[in-house]
């Protein structure tokens, strides 16, 4: 009896052990798990020799997007935002459609409430003519199954600032770069 009662601990026991070991093991892989990003590669329109890359990074609170540019006029500002449509083949971006508005609202700046979730505010380029920074938009998702995705719309920089009070959609002057953003793998 008493040889019976110490294989079923002893059995228990293994059982435990192992049921503790697939846990742990499983934890490692879940933290290993690569945040969903997505690149817009930067090309000029409207004559311009803009071009960089924009990369995207999905996280908890939005999305950041990390700005690598060159090819802008020295210590100049220039609005971006995202358009509804990923199709930059226009000479002028045209084919970009308008803002990435899905909640109906009016133009603002990127600190604004009511605002269209494409508007990112302005970029300030450097001496050399160049933009390297983050920027982070919270009402935007790289997740194909919200309404908010950005995935596969277009990025769009502008000529000249964006004046977030002006309607419809800033007032930044012709569209100098654009790219569409795409899923990397």
């Amino acid at each position: 009896m008493m040889k019976t009662l110490y294989s079923y601990l002893y059995i228990a026991l293994i059982l435990t052990f192992v049921a503790a070991c697939n846990t742990s093991s499983k934890a490692p892989s879940a933290a290993k798990e690569k945040a969903l990003t997505a690149t817009a590669t930067i090309s000029g329109k409207s004559g311009q020799h803009v071009q960089g890359t924009i990369v995207l990074i999905q996280v908890k609170d939005g999305v950041t997007l990390q700005i690598d540019l060159t090819g802008l006029e020295p210590n100049s500002l220039h609005g971006f935002h995202i358009h509804e449509i990923g199709d930059c083949t226009d000479d002028d971006a045209k084919s970009a459609g308008g803002h990435f508005n899905p909640g109906e609202v009016q133009h603002g700046g990127p600190e604004d409430q009511h605002r269209h979730a494409g508007d990112m505010g302005n970029l300030h380029s450097d001496a050399k003519g160049e933009v390297h920074t983050l920027v982070k938009n919270r009402m935007v998702t790289l997740d194909n199954q919200e309404s908010t995705s950005v995935v596969n719309r277009a990025i769009i920089i502008h000529e000249s600032k964006d004046q977030f009070d002006a309607q419809p959609a800033g007032n930044a002057g012709a569209r100098i770069g654009c790219g569409v953003i795409r899923v990397n793998y």
